[in-house]
């Protein structure tokens, strides 16, 4: 994966496990207001840590690895550009992408693989893979603000039929495999999202806070008044 390549100022598949009030890391109201801040032209971006270069390092290797296990073929894990929906306002950029020939998977956790939402899924056709590294220990569910709902965002996107989300623990020296079939309640649910989410931006509508901090964010731009009012003597 190369450098961020969606815009700043509306949904990506990345940040809509945050918009829909999943992500551990940070409330709808943040997202939204690094999203107005970048409308108005300023730098929400910020440096990888060590963590993250790493996890870019070997996302590759572990793609390819993945895939190799799984039975997939013509890997392609570099792409210049964005992908964006062809109807609704949301972009996502891809860890990697692999071709099936009607490969059919169930649960099978002594080799990590699981489908989370059917008991099994034939997958044919390209599809899209999502690389995590992670220092957490493995679990045998995907959870959804790591990479489940970006992954799902990135099929409809793409208009793929199938993805595999791949998590790999270091911690632990295990990997994961969560299938994903492409769901039409989904499609609708990302319509709604997005599209509340653009009008939001535009207008700069903040959601109720969900803490002292969303309530900060809300007024944190909002010039002070100078005066300064003197309160009466009997009080």
């Amino acid at each position: 994966m190369v450098s961020k390549l969606t815009r700043d100022d509306g949904s990506s598949a990345s940040g809509i496990a945050q918009a829909k009030g999943q992500s551990p890391y940070g409330t709808r109201n943040a997202l939204l207001q690094k999203h107005i801040r970048a409308k108005h032209g300023k730098n929400v971006r910020f440096d990888q840590n060590t963590a993250m270069e790493l996890g870019d390092f070997f996302e590759d290797g572990i793609i390819r690895f993945a895939a190799k296990k799984m039975g997939l073929t013509d890997v392609v894990t570099v792409f210049p550009e964005a992908f964006t929906h062809p109807f609704f306002p949301v972009e996502c950029s891809l860890d990697g992408t692999a071709m099936a020939n009607d490969l059919t998977f169930e649960d099978h956790p002594e080799m990590g693989i699981y489908v989370p939402d059917h008991e099994h899924i034939n997958i044919n056709g390209k599809g899209i893979i999502e690389c995590k590294l992670t220092k957490d220990y493995p679990k045998d569910y995907p959870e959804d603000w790591r990479g489940w709902t970006q992954l799902k965002t990135q099929v409809e996107i793409t208009g793929c039929s199938w993805g595999m989300l791949v998590i790999f623990s270091h911690t632990a020296n295990e990997i994961r495999y969560f299938f994903y079939q492409r769901d039409p309640a989904f499609s609708e649910e990302l319509r709604i999202l997005t599209e509340d989410w653009q009008q939001r931006v535009k207008t700069e509508t903040y959601f109720n806070p969900e803490n002292s901090d969303d309530a900060y964010i809300m007024f944190e731009d909002i010039p002070v008044a100078e005066d300064v009012l003197e309160m009466d003597a009997s009080y």
